[in-house]
């Protein structure tokens, strides 16, 4: 024994220069402090008691031996000492033991007025590592684990182009929750999917910092991880490369969180998903999922619902013949589908993720006949789908906006609008129409959005033009259709619709955002999140104005209320009418949070029915958009002026 005390205690130093004071406080110390607190500690969680453990550092100013005589100032921290530090909230989930942090929350009465502590727990796993052999595999349910899990810090993100703070990893399936104090038993829930087109984001995202809205609103809110890009969508139309590993992420998630929410005060019973984006467009195919029965009972779809042109791939053979593309890229094409998939399996992770990026940019979920068992539009028609539940959506006035910064990135740090000419703007249009880019289709487009000016005018500005009918196209009107089927299948339904332009903009990253966009896709989210109050958005350089400040209180309650009672409507809000038919009413989000009805009604029957039926009777003719430039030109140049000069003769 006295050996291994000298092995282990005693350093070479020593052996010349004698000084044991402090090996004998460690061995002390250790042997009737720390050991015996660490058994009892461990026996009591054998036993599922809740436990909580200290460990005090901090070197005293006035040491508790100073009461009766003037104490020696070498003891540092001594026995009855009291500790110096709040303790760290614990929880067993049906896995393990994870511990988390607690965060103030006291701030800003004027808007708020809300004082509480919230429980953080960041990054806990809900499934193995999708690595190795299990890249591409649907998740597999994470394992128990020994001992107390760190949950203190946020780990990488799911496998993406975008840079992440935390970094990049294909071990990424984590989940992190926020728990106010002084919670109800059996709370609500929101559980959120993030957006970024199925290839960038994460549940760590600080705009997506939950403490705010989690305090404000009442309730315990979870953020998620999946896989994306190549990782989480690409297929071989088999089993041996699934489809759609991204959405059974999200499923494993919510599933995780029916088994281990009452842990946190939570009941799995009160669940709302929501998203926004391609998380929106997620949580409406969950909707129309019967993989996802009884794993909630509300959605919140913002800027996304499952008909949008960015939901879904509508030809899974381009997504498989893509696959292979991207097998070859990486040298793994001459083989069966599975030799393939087992040697992408094991290509480093960046190479496969840049090489695939090489070959497309759109990575979407597939009607797979597993986890989506037909097209959405089908499904919706004919009231084909199990879920049918409270429904929030809604969209921006200036959502088309994110697509011209696309088309000119040139107009990212300026703060007035791109010039768009007929020339660009031509050009620009087709890959957002998908189906519809046909000559007969741009004729339609001039006659519902140009004015005569512009097509009398060589060099007039298109932006406008062009992004109303984006707006309009890959938004509202799969909004509106989306949120009639819903009301037809007998859901309670809210539509809201955002034209405030934020004087601090979602893309103001250092100062350099545009100025110009206006209430533009993902600008609502920080008026969900209440990043105002949030400091981890470290890059917010400007403030936001007190009355939108009032504007994002009222805005997380709205949510929240509708989370808890299916109605957004609560004491102190202006009042939300319910969507119906005829009145088609919705909530303006605006400073005066006014009441609209019938949005936009005449373009969306136009893209909703007169477009598809344009399509119908034309069909996809041999006409470019070329051609249709080709022919606006002449009739612009040549046809109307010989037009006009036979008016004006006929006139005289």
């Amino acid at each position: 024994m006295k050996q291994a005390i000298e092995t282990r205690y005693v350093s070479d130093s020593q052996v010349a220069d004698p000084d044991y004071l402090d090996n004998f406080t460690r061995i002390t110390t250790y042997c009737t402090r720390i050991a015996p607190a660490d058994v009892t500690a461990q026996a009591h969680l054998r036993e599922g008691t809740k436990v909580y453990m200290y460990q005090m550092t901090r070197t005293p100013t006035v040491s508790m031996y100073h009461v009766f005589f003037l104490g020696p100032k070498w003891l540092g921290v001594v026995h009855a000492d009291r500790p110096a530090h709040r303790l760290r909230p614990t929880v067993r989930l049906r896995e393990g033991w994870i511990i988390g942090e607690t965060k103030p929350f006291n701030t800003d009465v004027d808007f708020l007025n809300v004082s509480t502590q919230v429980d953080i727990y960041k990054s806990i796993p809900y499934a193995e590592p999708p690595t190795g052999l299990n890249r591409f595999k649907p998740p597999i349910r994470k394992r128990a684990w020994d001992g107390v899990l760190s949950c203190l810090s946020f780990k990488p993100a799911c496998m993406q182009t975008f840079p992440s703070l935390s970094g990049i990893d294909e071990d990424c399936l984590f989940v992190h929750v926020y728990v106010p104090h002084d919670l109800p038993d059996y709370a609500d829930v929101m559980v959120f999917f993030h957006g970024g087109a199925y290839v960038f984001g994460s549940g760590s995202m600080p705009e997506y910092t939950g403490y705010p809205l989690a305090s404000v609103g009442g309730v315990i809110l979870v953020t998620v991880n999946y896989r994306l890009g190549p990782f989480g969508f690409m297929t071989t139309g088999n089993n041996d490369l699934p489809a759609n590993v991204g959405l059974l992420d999200q499923l494993m998630a919510l599933e995780w969180v029916r088994d281990n929410i009452k842990s946190f005060g939570g009941d799995p019973d009160k669940v709302t998903i929501f998203g926004e984006s391609a998380g929106a467009t997620s949580v409406g195919l969950h909707l129309l999922s019967k993989r996802s029965v009884g794993l909630f009972r509300r959605v919140i779809m913002q800027s996304g619902v499952p008909t949008t042109i960015f939901a879904y791939r509508r030809d899974v053979k381009e997504v498989i013949q893509e696959t292979g593309l991207i097998a070859a890229s990486v040298g793994c094409s001459n083989h069966t589908s599975s030799e393939m998939v087992l040697c992408m399996k094991s290509v480093p992770a960046r190479e496969l993720l840049i090489k695939a990026f090489q070959v497309t940019i759109s990575f979407q979920p597939v009607v797979d006949g597993f986890f989506l068992r037909d097209r959405p539009e089908t499904l919706l028609v004919n009231g084909d789908f199990p879920n049918k539940v409270d429904v929030l959506l809604g969209t921006l006035a200036d959502e088309g906006a994110t697509y011209a910064l696309v088309v000119d990135m040139s107009a990212y740090n300026s703060a007035t609008p791109p010039h768009m000419n007929r020339t660009k703007f031509l050009q620009a249009i087709p890959r957002y129409l998908v189906d519809a880019d046909t000559s007969a289709v741009y004729q339609a487009l001039d006659a519902v959005y140009a004015n005569p000016d512009q097509l009398q005018d060589p060099d007039a500005n298109y932006l406008e033009n062009f992004v109303r009918i984006t707006t309009d196209q890959s938004w509202i009107a799969p909004a509106d259709w989306t949120a009639k089927a819903h009301l037809q299948a007998g859901s309670n339904v809210f539509m809201y619709y955002m034209t405030h332009r934020p004087t601090v903009s979602v893309m103001d990253v250092f100062n350099l955002g545009p100025g110009w966009m206006g209430a533009a896709h993902a600008e609502d989210l920080p008026y969900v999140f209440g990043n105002a109050w949030a400091e981890e958005l470290f890059y917010k350089t400007k403030i936001p104005e007190d009355r939108e400040k009032e504007l994002a209180a009222k805005v997380m309650t709205y949510w929240a209320n509708f989370a808890k009672t299916g109605d957004p409507n609560g004491p102190g809000l202006p009042a939300w009418p319910r969507y119906t038919m005829p009145d088609q009413r919705y909530k303006e989000i605006s400073l005066d949070l006014g009441n609209g009805r019938g949005l936009r009604q005449n373009h969306c029957h136009f893209w909703n029915e007169y477009v598809p039926r344009l399509l119908t009777l034309f069909g996809p003719d041999e006409k470019t958009f070329t051609d249709y430039e080709y022919e606006t030109k002449r009739w612009r140049e040549s046809d109307m002026p010989a037009w006009m000069a036979s008016l004006n003769a006929l006139k005289s």
